[in-house]
């Protein structure tokens, strides 16, 4: 594989301010990245309802980066956040606060950054959100031809599911009691935190007086030592991505969504169950199908109105990128281990029970990476094509048996090596049903096509 270029993630938000899980999603996202940058949303429209200004919260994020460094770095507990620590501390890896009040998009095009990266918490409000923001931010893309991705990290420990900025300020507000926010802020955090919600309380007793322009105004917060962005000294490895499934069909929906992981990725495996149940073709047909449909693909995208196929497919021609493509008979979490990935690729479909399962699923991966000293981190990945955000591969498996492998419907929802493979097998199992029967019949692992 050529040179690859660098992978630079954004993770923008409010941070109003940074919490715990924050911090977590930022050391999840750097698994996939050499650089990220945390963008501060600066919003005047709401700087009245916000506790810090944007300058104030940069300062708190950096101190909040400081903290989780000396909490993390040297304990060689084979964990993401240890990972994560020393190669920050070592410069392998680097991260940057900045404050914007343009678009996210715009803003990641400047700094050169071709990778969003959101938080996602295991609920409705979130997925709808997400899905929503994720939908404009590919028309944006679409609209300036600028190759951006976005991927979505779930919070890897449960007790983040319900943490934001939101609600450890009314935990603040309705306890009153500072300490009950030391697991979800970092102490500066906290410590700013209380203090202005002293600062505030003089001013509302100023007003309270009857002073009508009260002399006190909100203090500049104090601070320790904020964190400093060492200099690259260590070359990054590559960025490996594994996708796990049986793909028992592989579908335009998998090739979309492994082709817009690759796009954050210096290299993405393609991991094929070869023990998994349902399939139509063995495993080794399978895998040649993947890479058929990767290789029709890379010639496909390029004339692709899609920033980011166009990019990912002209990274696959020139070698900046590669996919390979292989079978695995053991929990994907080994085999991610055993082809060098530092981050498991998963597809997410808009809907309240996949992001459920998905978050979860993280979640439990995250266990056993611990447990076995695995640092590897999750990424979701959607696809904007909305015929493909809602359908599984039972879906276009029925589609097929309905209306056979020479359909409208099966030309838009298979790759075409896999469609002439269906459409073969369809013509056999008539021929074995006779009358020209257009059923399609689960062939065993000996008669696989």
């Amino acid at each position: 594989m050529s040179q690859q270029d660098p992978i630079h993630s954004l993770f923008a938000g409010s941070f109003d301010p940074p919490t715990l899980g924050h911090l977590a999603i930022a050391a999840e996202a750097l698994m996939g990245a050499d650089e990220l940058t945390i963008l501060v949303a600066a919003n005047p429209a709401k700087a009245g309802s916000q506790m810090f200004t944007p300058e104030e919260r940069i300062q708190l994020f950096r101190n909040s980066i400081a903290y989780y460094v000396a909490q993390h770095a040297g304990k060689n507990d084979g964990t993401v956040a240890c990972k994560i620590a020393d190669a920050l501390q070592n410069g392998e890896k680097k991260i940057n606060v900045i404050t914007s009040g343009g678009l996210t998009i715009d803003t990641a095009h400047t700094i050169g950054a071709g990778k969003l990266v959101r938080g996602l918490r295991p609920n409705g409000k979130d997925l709808d959100d997400e899905n929503t923001l994720a939908y404009i931010n590919h028309i944006l893309v679409q609209n300036r031809q600028l190759p951006i991705t976005t991927v979505m990290v779930a919070a890897p420990d449960p007790d983040h599911n319900f943490v934001s900025s939101s609600s450890a300020k009314m935990m603040q507000k309705v306890t009153g009691n500072g300490d009950d926010l030391t697991d979800y802020v970092a102490p500066d955090v906290l410590a700013a935190m209380e203090q202005r919600k002293a600062d505030m309380a003089a001013l509302a007793a100023q007003k309270a007086a009857g002073e009508k322009e009260p002399t006190n105004q909100p203090s500049p917060i104090t601070l320790s030592a904020q964190y400093e962005t060492p200099e690259h000294t260590t070359a990054s490895a590559p960025i490996v991505g594994f996708m796990p499934g049986d793909f028992s069909l592989f579908t335009n929906a998998h090739r979309d969504v492994a082709m817009r992981a690759l796009a954050g990725l210096d290299k993405l495996v393609i991991g094929v169950h070869s023990k998994a149940g349902n399939e139509y073709f063995t495993p080794a047909k399978r895998v040649a199908f993947i890479e058929q449909s990767i290789a029709a693909f890379t010639q496909e995208a390029e004339n692709s109105n899609d920033p980011v196929l166009k990019k990912v497919a002209t990274s696959l021609r020139n070698g900046s990128k590669s996919i390979e493509v292989v079978s695995y008979d053991k929990p994907f979490l080994f085999a991610a281990q055993e082809h060098g990935a530092s981050i498991i690729t998963r597809g997410l479909q808009p809907a309240i029970n996949r992001l459920t399962s998905e978050t979860s699923m993280a979640q439990i991966t995250r266990i056993e990476a611990n447990a076995n000293q695995i640092p590897v981190s999750t990424e979701h990945v959607t696809t904007p094509v909305a015929l493909y955000q809602q359908l599984g591969t039972k879906d276009v498996a029925e589609a097929l048996t309905t209306y056979g492998a020479e359909s409208a419907s099966a030309q838009k929802l298979l790759p075409e090596p896999v469609r002439a493979a269906w459409l073969e097998q369809q013509r056999a199992n008539a021929r074995i049903g006779g009358g020209g029967t257009i059923w399609v019949q689960k062939p065993t692992e000996g008669r696989s096509t």
